[in-house]
């Protein structure tokens, strides 16, 4: 397996928002592997995610959505929401639902998405942006 340790921080509620773009930082050391599992475009990494509070050390695949935007004072992306299927026969693991958004301290909030049928990835996921401008926005989780 590549790739290093990560430090998960920030991985800790269905769908928490942060400022790191987690995809980006991981592409740089880790092989990119791209795959359209249930006709859904996704970029997947093998990674070391470190527990932050005891030290414990897994391998997972990150799984990294497009960059997509949600429009203000709408519920979003699009009518949908933006889905991240995890590849081959691996299943999502819950709690680790991650938006990055370009604009952290918006009071944003999730109002959809779940782990699918037989925990198969991050399904329809969407949160209501409260302002008037759009927030460019990536959704990741990991698969086991």
């Amino acid at each position: 397996m590549e790739g290093q340790p990560i430090d998960m921080s920030g991985f800790d509620t269905l769908a928490d928002f942060g400022d790191r773009q987690i995809c980006k930082e991981v592409d740089k050391w880790s092989h990119a592997h791209h795959e359209s599992p249930h006709g859904v475009s996704i970029t997947w990494h093998w990674i070391w995610a470190r527990d932050p509070e005891g030290g414990v050390t897994w391998a997972f695949r990150l799984v990294c959505g497009g960059e997509v935007d949600v429009h203000g004072l709408t519920s979003g992306p699009g009518a949908h929401g933006e889905s991240v299927p995890c590849p081959g026969h691996t299943e999502a693991w819950p709690s680790t639902a991650y938006w990055w958004v370009d604009d952290r301290h918006r009071g944003y909030s999730q109002n959809h998405g779940g782990l699918g049928h037989h925990d198969n990835g991050f399904w329809h996921y969407r949160f209501y942006n409260p302002q008037a401008g759009n927030v460019r926005a990536q959704l990741s989780g990991m698969c086991i």
